[in-house]
């Protein structure tokens, strides 16, 4: 047996939209700002794994750059 319940998003559709509009609302007003720890090119996404993998403790996003 798995450490933990599975759950259907489909029967929380109300909190989701809550959670939806607390989370667009926090980006509009500047409140909720995304830590990125680093960019990489598309192409270089097998080095961003690898810098992810190593970084375990990191709480920053790496991000793929698509069309560079």
């Amino acid at each position: 047996m798995l450490p933990c319940d599975f759950f259907s998003v489909q029967n929380y559709t109300h909190d989701m939209d809550e959670a939806v509009e607390f989370i667009e609302g926090g980006f509009t007003s500047g409140n909720l700002v995304p830590v990125i720890d680093r960019t990489f090119a598309f192409e270089d996404f097998l080095d961003a794994y690898a810098y992810m993998a190593s970084k375990r403790d990191k709480h920053g996003k790496i991000v793929l750059i698509l069309n560079e």
